[in-house]
């Protein structure tokens, strides 16, 4: 797989972690059986553990063909909060669950952008 091809599929899976968090307000609201299982915390590690190795592994060699640091600075802060999001998920407390929300969005953000910037980077070298 080329490193291009593991940017669009981390935007993918960057974007799989903010509409399942998104989602999971809406399906809890109306539909509140069913968040019960897709809130299972597997499938947060299971997003988590496909989304960061795919984001090392693009971000690093992309710094080979382009060497500008922004993309691995987004991919940074980006997997930081992911990680931070995941830590302080709590589904015994609300407040903690809301700052998890915050820092999962923001870090599916942030690495969505390092993604983008990484393509951007790439072709215009190219």
């Amino acid at each position: 797989m080329h490193t291009k091809d593991l940017d669009w599929f981390g935007i993918i899976l960057s974007g799989a972690c903010s509409v399942h968090c998104v989602g999971m307000s809406f399906v809890a609201l109306f539909l509140p059986t069913l968040s019960l299982y897709i809130q299972a915390s597997w499938v947060h590690y299971f997003l988590m553990t496909l989304t960061l190795p795919v984001a090392v592994v693009a971000f690093s060699e992309q710094k080979k063909n382009h060497g500008h640091n922004a993309p691995v600075i987004f991919g940074l802060l980006g997997g930081g909060l992911l990680l931070m999001g995941l830590i302080t998920n709590s589904p015994s407390s609300m407040l903690s669950h809301q700052i998890s929300f915050l820092l999962t969005v923001a870090g599916s953000v942030s690495l969505i952008l390092g993604h983008i910037l990484n393509i951007r980077l790439a072709r215009y070298l190219s």
